[in-house]
């Protein structure tokens, strides 16, 4: 998921906890503004109440810090695990 998803996801999260749970769901209509899947992860970390143990803000901060593979720079295309060619099995 992208950086920047990830922090529409914790803004909105962090209006909706604080909220009585009865008024959320009103909240989040607006909030999310017909994006169902922008819904539904909020309403999944809300479920999960994950403010508790900082779990959002690892999540986000993990996110933020990845970076996609240079898949083009693998010397191989297939067969491979890593970088490392698979030459054969092993049975005992």
């Amino acid at each position: 998921m992208k950086t920047d998803r990830w922090a529409q996801i914790a803004a909105i999260y962090e209006s909706a906890i604080e909220r009585q749970p009865d008024d959320r769901g009103h909240f989040l209509l607006e909030a999310c503004a017909g994006d169902e899947d922008l819904r539904r992860e909020v309403e999944s970390l809300l479920a999960q109440d994950v403010s508790r143990d900082g779990l959002i803000e690892r999540v986000a901060a993990d996110a933020a810090s990845m970076r996609p593979l240079p898949s083009a720079n693998l010397p191989c295309s297939h067969n491979c695990i890593s970088a490392t060619p698979v030459t054969g099995l092993v049975i005992e």
